[in-house]
């Protein structure tokens, strides 16, 4: 068609796949609504690493938002806690989210702030190619 894929839209499609992804290797299935948390995760992330700052910062920041974006998703999507259910952690909201957690998406941020250049760069290059567009 001739016109490049949006990045962001790119991001969003890999944060989708990706979270899944981990979701799928850690509990051995996974929800549709976590392909939304992931994308939006990503996107917002790769945005507040491109801004710069402390890779604790990043880190704590991308901790807060991938806690804040499974809370929104399991408000409207886990009503049921068919998806997912931390009711049983300590320290849960509602069985939403949960300090385990929370300490668990600090960790995986780490790597993030390596992968969201990496993937700017990749995608930067395509365009400059003129072979971005799928």
């Amino acid at each position: 068609m001739g016109h490049t894929v949006p990045k962001l839209l790119v991001t969003f499609a890999a944060g989708g796949v990706g979270y899944c992804a981990l979701e799928t290797l850690w509990r051995g299935r996974t929800h549709p609504s976590m392909a939304l948390c992931g994308g939006t995760v990503l996107a917002v992330f790769t945005k507040m690493v491109r801004r710069g700052g402390s890779r604790l910062g990043l880190c704590l920041r991308g901790c807060a938002l991938i806690t804040g974006c499974e809370l929104l998703c399991g408000l409207v999507f886990n009503r049921d806690r068919q998806v997912w259910d931390y009711s049983r952690l300590p320290g849960n909201f509602r069985g939403q989210i949960c300090p385990l957690f929370s300490a668990l998406w600090f960790l995986l941020c780490i790597p993030l702030c390596g992968l969201c250049p990496l993937l700017e760069r990749h995608l930067a290059l395509l365009d400059k190619r003129g072979t971005g567009g799928l």
